[in-house]
């Protein structure tokens, strides 16, 4: 008989895990090291060789994937490496011609040069590397331009992330490339992230914020529920899931107790039983899920 182990290693594939994690990882180490290359030797290389030593990268990389199997891990690193230098080759003539970009245009160029990638190679690791460029673009945009409080970027990353990760999840049952374990979880963490900090940004804020959030994310909630419980089991999403939600409880009570010593009593009185409760119940799906 399989141990449980074996049955879990089997059952998650975690070869295919390690095969993907990996080659991204690579993949941001060497156009990493392009770039630091660069940085480090920058007084000694001249512009135009900066400039063609990353548009080699760009090409070649992009030629070499032109060359392989859409399905191999050479072309999908190759995808990555390329993609990254593009960045690099962004954040260089920016520093070279000092264009006095803010760093948001940075990132959303980049998104958008990105795009057509992602549309024409069909690999859903390039689509969550979008997904992490369109966080860069909010999230330094608000900053830098608006004024506007922390939460308000909370909030909108939340409901940004939200709508991707259901777009996503109900599109992954018709498009195959987007069906695909680990990126949906990437997803969806960021998603459920975000809900639990704006949520918490709402519970705290002293300054009067948009109660459309509170909705949004009762929403999203039942959305992941419903849809990584009943139709397709994960988990993962759905323990993240839990953490959020109880997180979430304990700065409620943490905020609306009336003093500290209280806050402690309250949290211990509700808190303990709610974890318990989470952790029995994330156990019984798991051993379901294993028969």
């Amino acid at each position: 008989m399989q141990s449980r182990l074996e049955k879990l290693i089997e059952k998650e594939d975690f070869i295919t895990f390690f095969d993907y994690f990996f080659m991204v990882l690579g993949a941001i180490f060497l156009a990493s090291g392009v770039m630091f290359f660069i940085a480090y030797n920058w007084q000694v290389l001249g512009k135009f060789f900066k400039f063609f030593l990353i548009e080699a990268g760009i090409v070649g990389s992009f030629l070499l994937s032109y060359r392989l199997d859409e399905k191999s891990i050479g072309f999908k690193s190759s995808i990555l490496v390329g993609s990254f230098l593009i960045g690099v080759l962004m954040a260089l003539f920016g520093q070279v011609y000092q264009s006095g970009a803010e760093s948001y245009e940075l990132f959303l160029y980049w998104a958008v040069i990105v795009l057509p990638i992602a549309i024409l190679s069909r690999f859903s690791w390039i689509w969550v590397f979008e997904v992490v460029l369109l966080n860069f673009v909010i999230y330094l945009f608000k900053w830098y331009f608006t004024g506007y409080y922390y939460d308000v970027r909370a909030f909108s990353l939340a409901i940004l992330n939200g709508i991707i990760f259901v777009v996503w999840s109900i599109l992954s049952d018709k498009v195959e490339f987007l069906n695909q374990k680990y990126a949906t979880r990437v997803i969806a963490t960021l998603a459920i992230f975000w809900m639990g900090f704006a949520l918490q940004e709402l519970i705290f804020s002293r300054y009067s914020a948009d109660g459309w959030i509170a909705i949004f994310s009762i929403l999203l909630a039942i959305f992941t529920f419903y849809r990584y419980r009943f139709k397709e089991l994960d988990i993962y999403i759905l323990s993240i899931l839990v953490l959020c939600l109880n997180l979430i409880v304990a700065s409620a009570i943490l905020r609306f107790s009336g003093s500290f010593s209280g806050a402690i009593i309250t949290g211990a009185i509700v808190m303990i039983p709610i974890g318990f409760f989470s952790i029995a119940w994330l156990k019984n799906l798991g051993e379901q899920d294993e028969k």
